[in-house]
């Protein structure tokens, strides 16, 4: 079965903001794109840095620009 990169990467792109809006504080989304884990324990410390990095980090997914999408 032959998938193009551009449906992978939907894919990839809706499997991160279903993960951002449900185990976001828990930092699933930054887990699952392969950000680094000292980032992602700092995350979760903070309240996904005080919900100001939270909200960041779903415009970023929503928008394609967030590293690892």
């Amino acid at each position: 079965m032959l998938t193009s990169p551009a449906a992978v990467e939907a894919d990839r792109q809706l499997i991160a903001i279903l993960l951002w809006l449900f185990l976001g504080g828990f930092a699933g989304h930054r887990w699952y794109l392969g950000s680094p884990i000292g980032w992602n324990i700092l995350f979760i410390l903070t309240a996904g840095f005080f919900v100001v990095g939270w909200v960041i980090d779903g415009i970023e997914i929503l928008s394609g620009t967030y590293p690892g999408l």
